[in-house]
């Protein structure tokens, strides 16, 4: 008993000495996802905040004690309505959420006060409700909740609610054309710190701030597989799919690429679908088999929303798409599918796109081919005008080939298709058990995980973790310095140049800004000024084809700066500025000569030395700088922006002369001056859709 009470005594003294400083952590109630939840196993809170918890405490200054339901603790978890409680500051997490009010499609309800005393359903431990309640105050449901979506969308759909709210529903769902979405609510969470605890705000808000995007990730990664394990294992459904499958069968299409879905390399799969279906195996316990008879396999792994099969059930979408028409005539743009009638279109089969393409044109032959390998090969062979597919997929296939000098994309078909994996209909177990884990995942951001980078592939944000923003800067410059490094290896090039085109694809998705119009346009002035100025042919030659990737650097630049419809606050100005010392890093990288650094470098200098990013004065800026500079100027003025209208040509000229000498050389103004009209020709008869991001890799590669 002596020994034991010492040890007793030892422990308790170690504690009071050595312990940290307690402090109260309170979380909402009836919150159960792997953000947070108690493992009523281990009796021990688990799941993404508190590993995060632990990694800022790693020197154990503090000791948690988690209480649920408190708001008044020293730390309040999981956050949005942050204007209640005014004793707290608070700390902007990587994480948020999409609450989507969906009515029938044949409702009479436009908004959400049409619901005011109604009946709204919504996911039992599933966030969601409270942010549509949180911005429309004052109107009351009869609120009913459910186990799960699956009963939640049952009930909507035979009318036993008149709306449900589901957290993350995208617009690419399978069930799209049941439903109709009436309200959108995004919410960022946050960290409630007591303005009483200075020094923890001060020192987490730091911590947020500067957090690791590895680090992070690993934590997503381990705890989606944690929870899901957790969650499932007790569950019907698990217990009868671990008994029933010793290994789940998988089909593919027949193509090699299908990027960024997946690709093969060395008989080996990788890619978005598989880096999913790698954390399903963790999480359920049987290995995927890729097999080539469709028909035998238990799981369709590419299974577009809008495609009808009686035998398979749609997942949740992992992925979305449009679709893209490519042609060996690539001078010429399509603008309207409407273009293809009466000519000869390549489809693949079992492709919806064959389908979508009879329905929306007239006096169109379709030619079938089993792939879009093989059918970009027949329309090299001539046998078809046009080879229509789903983008990504089409120009993975283009580039990795290697006959984009033969055959270009000409045009894009603004329809999203929802990606889904497809399930055999008479096995509700295991289409639950996936479509579970898909809750998981959004396709609304995409970010390349840089715990994967090895895997060389775009994929799917993980539960929002983009939000936090992985640098584009970073990725841009990686991927850069790689492709530079990959030009001596054909497969490398395969990989790295596909990864540099996936990144540029989804930057101009999530940030929809830069006209691609407007980069063509500079290069075609760049080439009429130079020959005006009298320069050398190179010199010429070169700012016409690097007027083109002048703005690459904009790639680090975050979308609400780019989009925001006002004028920007001094600090976003300044994020706005470092585009030009970015872009220049990325072409110093790439190699691609002085006249191409110069170009991205010094466009935004200004005459009087006030411009950026180093403020040169006068005949310090190189001549190429100040040549594409006031011809960014002038066709920047002349274009609608989000944040302003676009001027007339004579209102342009006016600003040009009033800044020669200020923000232009005066010689150059001079000359662009006395050949005006040729420059506005060039604005008003440059049309058509120019994708920016081909151009970049164009001239990349």
């Amino acid at each position: 008993m002596r020994v034991k009470r010492l040890v007793f005594y030892f422990f308790l003294i170690t504690s009071i000495v050595f312990g940290g400083e307690g402090l109260k952590v309170g979380y909402p109630l009836n919150l159960t996802d792997m953000y947070f939840y108690k493992d009523l196993e281990s009796i021990a809170y688990k799941g993404i905040y508190s590993d995060l918890l632990k990694d800022f405490n790693k020197d154990g200054k503090y000791d948690f004690e988690y209480q649920g339901g408190n708001e008044t603790g020293d730390l309040v978890l999981r956050v949005t309505q942050t204007e209640e409680n005014g004793n707290y500051n608070y700390i902007v997490t990587p994480f948020s959420y999409r609450a989507v009010m969906l009515v029938n499609m044949d409702s009479m309800f436009t908004k959400v006060d049409d619901l005011y005393g109604l009946t709204v359903g919504y996911i039992k431990n599933q966030r969601g409700i409270e942010a549509i309640e949180g911005r429309n105050k004052g109107v009351e449901f009869y609120k009913t909740s459910f186990e799960n979506e699956n009963q939640a969308i049952l009930a909507l759909k035979n009318k036993k609610v008149d709306a449900i709210v589901l957290k993350d529903w995208n617009e690419s769902n399978p069930l799209e054309k049941n439903f109709r979405v009436i309200s959108t609510v995004l919410t960022k969470e946050q960290i409630g710190v007591n303005k009483t605890k200075v020094d923890l705000y001060e020192s987490l808000k730091k911590y947020f701030e500067t957090l690791n995007d590895t680090t992070l990730n690993e934590i997503v990664d381990k705890n989606r597989i944690a929870f899901y394990t957790y969650l499932l294992k007790d569950t019907p459904d698990y217990s009868f799919i671990k008994e029933k499958y010793k290994s789940l069968k998988i089909s593919l299409p027949k193509d090699k690429y299908y990027l960024p879905i997946y690709y093969e390399e060395n008989g080996i799969y990788k890619g978005l679908l598989f880096n999913i279906l790698d954390d399903i195996e963790k999480i359920v316990g049987i290995p995927f088999e890729v097999i080539d008879d469709r028909e035998k396999a238990d799981i369709r792994g590419l299974y577009i929303s809008k495609e009808t099969d009686a035998n398979l059930v749609a997942t949740k979408p992992y992925y979305k798409t449009d679709i893209a028409v490519a042609s060996t005539k690539k001078s010429y743009l399509m603008t309207e599918i409407s273009d293809l009638d009466n000519s000869k279109v390549i489809v693949v089969e079992n492709q919806t796109v064959g389908k979508y393409v009879e329905d929306r044109t007239e006096g169109v032959t379709l030619v079938t081919a089993p792939t879009i390998q093989e059918g970009v090969n027949k329309l090299i062979a001539g046998e078809g005008e046009y080879i229509v597919s789903y983008s990504n997929p089409l120009r993975g296939v283009i580039l990795n080939t290697f006959v984009d000098k033969k055959v270009g994309i000409i045009g894009r078909i603004n329809e999203k298709f929802g990606i889904s994996m497809g399930v055999k209909a008479d096995d509700e177990a295991l289409f639950n058990i996936i479509n579970t884990i898909l809750n998981s995942y959004s396709v609304e951001e995409t970010t390349l995980e840089t715990n994967r980078t090895a895997q060389v592939i775009i994929k799917t944000d993980y539960s929002m973790a983009a939000k936090i923003g992985i640098p584009l800067a970073i990725i841009a410059l990686i991927l850069a310095i790689a492709l530079r490094k990959a030009v001596i290896n054909k497969r490398k090039a395969e990989k790295i140049g596909n990864t540099l085109l996936e990144t540029m694809v989804k930057v101009n998705q999530l940030k929809q800004t830069e006209s691609g119009l407007h980069a063509k346009r500079i290069s075609l002035h760049a080439e009429v000024l130079g020959e005006k100025l009298g320069l050398s042919k190179n010199l010429i030659d070169g700012m016409k084809q690097y007027a083109i990737i002048h703005d690459i650097g904009k790639v680090i630049v975050p979308a609400d700066i780019l989009n925001k419809s006002g004028k920007l606050t001094p600090e976003e100005f300044e994020v706005m500025k470092k585009h030009s010392e970015f872009g220049y890093e990325i072409i110093k990288e790439l190699e691609l000569g002085k006249i191409a650094e110069n170009v991205a470098r010094y466009h935004h200098e200004k005459w009087n030395g006030k411009g950026y990013p180093l403020g040169l004065k006068g005949e310090e800026i190189p001549l190429e700088g100040r040549v594409i500079g006031i011809l960014d100027v002038y066709d920047s003025m002349r274009e609608n922006k989000v944040y302003k209208k676009g001027l007339s040509h004579q209102e342009a000229i006016e600003i040009i002369k009033n800044e020669s000498g200020v923000s232009f050389d005066p010689k150059i103004v001079k000359v662009f001056l006395e050949n005006e009209k040729l420059f506005e020709d060039i604005y008003n008869k440059t049309s058509g859709k120019i994708d920016l991001v081909e151009e970049y890799y164009r001239i990349m590669k």
